[in-house]
């Protein structure tokens, strides 16, 4: 072969890689893309509540424990090892030596403390109260009742010696502290920013946050990507292996056809058309999850706060029709609490009756009055669209109800769900871990998550004998679901399934219940 053919070939060679030819670079290779529906609308592992935040959280930070790829049971993160009393209350954890932040210090047992007191601090009016009132007079710290935090259950022994004292028995709580609320923080830099209870600070800012997990933050474009990069620093980052992940925020449409132009490898959702289109690809994952999806009433808006006209609201909707039109294997909801949680299981509590709503209606206090015209409140999305759509039309036919639709950015609509501006709003609840009070305890009186904003005496007393009965707790938790859904201050619709689109280069992804997977499991096939 002569000169000239071998410089022909080696240039064809060269063409082809350039055009993507090929299994394509090493560096390809080493990042991943994954959408992620929603720009996040915190970084702060205290703050942030949405699905797309979590999800990016994990990423960054981590926790004492790091929950197994397939079966979800807690493994050593932070913690290399730790001992539990055999009443569950007294749990005592030895930290790694090698953990260090992403700007190099050590991470102590003095950081986890400084996390929980900045978690129950009044002024961040953090999301997760509920998640750490297992901890010792926690509660009591957070409520102003007693002010020392050194009566909190949480001592720091040594610098790698850590232990938690809880109020009760919690068999699960290994469980809880794999959640992105349990994630310690950065205490010099969250201090230079402002106070420990300063929700407004900017320490979170990607120019200023300082992580510990297998990655951290590279850049943010809003509305196109969330990068990070791998964390030199992290104490495994030996066996980290993606260079890169790029979090995208796209709609079902986009990142399906970005999925299939190979610029997106894992998609956050799939809709109805998308299952048709790819049923029989290896592609496809769907898998049962551990969520609900239901309307929040606002149950201090008059005449809204009439259990009555709550249920006639609840009893005339066609959950059949909306798990038909989402169709990635939900099941409609007549309970708050999904089939498959760990010990638990709810059975029908209710159902629809057209007939039994208008008796209902007929008896509520909207009889007394004019007030027949509602606001709905709900985020950017096909089948919340579709959801708040089907309710208006639904209302209207059966009750005479007038919803004004109203739609809000993802960022928006929180807050103004948050502060109670609606009359009834899109909500839901993912299980943060396999246990019926991961669902019951969202409606305690005074949760920061209760956007109802329904109280109950009787159902706040039956989830605190829970806690300390071991024995009847499953007949306890049953009793206060039982009272939930009687007094009906949500509308359950359904129990969420799992669905994405996973390219076949992607490695480490199991599909699981809580639908979580560490990211440093994670790897492309090479």
């Amino acid at each position: 072969m002569n000169n000239r053919i071998k410089m022909l070939m080696l240039s064809m060679l060269c063409l082809v890689v350039l055009l993507g030819g090929g299994c394509g670079n090493q560096e390809d290779n080493e990042i991943l893309r994954v959408g992620n529906a929603l720009d996040p609308s915190s970084i702060d592992p205290q703050i942030a509540s949405g699905v797309s935040e979590i999800k990016l959280l994990s990423a960054i930070f981590e926790g004492l424990v790091v929950p197994h790829p397939e079966t979800l049971e807690p493994t050593p993160g932070l913690a290399k090892s730790w001992t539990i009393s055999e009443d569950f209350r007294r749990y005592k954890f030895k930290l790694r030596k090698n953990a260090t932040w992403s700007n190099g210090d050590r991470i102590t047992a003095d950081d986890f403390v400084f996390s929980l007191k900045r978690g129950l601090a009044k002024g961040l009016a953090s999301p997760w109260i509920d998640m750490y009132l297992f901890v010792k007079n926690a509660g009591k710290y957070h409520s102003g009742e007693i002010t020392s935090f050194d009566d909190v259950g949480i001592k720091a022994i040594s610098n790698t010696k850590l232990e938690i004292e809880l109020e009760n028995s919690v068999p699960f709580f290994m469980s809880i502290l794999s959640h992105s609320s349990w994630f310690p923080v950065h205490s010099k830099t969250i201090l230079k920013h402002g106070s420990i209870g300063d929700r407004t600070s900017r320490w979170a800012k990607i120019e200023n946050i300082v992580t510990n997990g297998p990655f951290k933050a590279k850049s943010w474009t809003v509305s196109d990507r969330f990068v990070v990069v791998k964390n030199e620093n992290y104490w495994d980052s030996d066996n980290v292996k993606l260079k890169e992940i790029h979090f995208i925020p796209a709609d079902a449409d986009t990142e399906e056809r970005m999925f299939r132009n190979k610029e997106i490898d894992i998609t956050e959702t799939v809709t109805m058309s998308q299952i048709e289109r790819h049923k029989g690809s290896d592609c496809l994952k769907v898998n049962n999850g551990l969520g609900c999806i239901f309307l929040w009433i606002n149950c201090k808006n008059y005449p809204l706060d009439d259990k009555n006209l709550r249920k006639a609201l609840s009893f005339s909707i066609n959950r059949n029709a909306i798990c038909k039109i989402s169709n990635r294997g939900e099941s409609p909801a007549y309970s708050l609490i999904p089939n498959g949680t760990m010990g638990y299981e709810s059975g029908d509590l209710f159902k629809e009756d057209v007939e039994v709503a208008k008796e209902l209606f007929k008896n509520s206090a909207i009889k007394n009055t004019d007030k027949r015209n509602f606001t709905f409140l709900y985020n950017t999305s096909e089948i919340m669209r579709f959801i708040a759509e089907s309710t208006q039309e639904i209302l209207r036919e059966n009750l005479g109800i007038n919803l004004e639709l109203i739609n809000e950015e993802w960022k928006v609509f929180l807050t103004s769900r948050r502060t109670g501006k609606f009359d009834i709003a899109r909500g839901g609840w993912e299980g943060d871990y396999n246990d019926a009070t991961t669902f019951l305890n969202l409606f305690l009186s005074g949760s920061p998550g209760n956007h109802g904003q329904w109280s109950n005496k009787e159902f706040d007393e039956l989830l605190r004998q829970a806690s300390k009965d071991m024995k009847n707790r499953p007949e306890l938790l049953k009793k206060a679901e039982k009272i939930l859904i009687d007094e009906m201050p949500i509308i359950p619709l359904y129990f969420r399934a799992t669905g994405h689109l996973i390219s076949d280069k992607v490695c480490g992804w199991h599909g699981n219940i809580l639908d979580i997977h560490p990211w440093k499991n994670i790897f492309i096939k090479q």
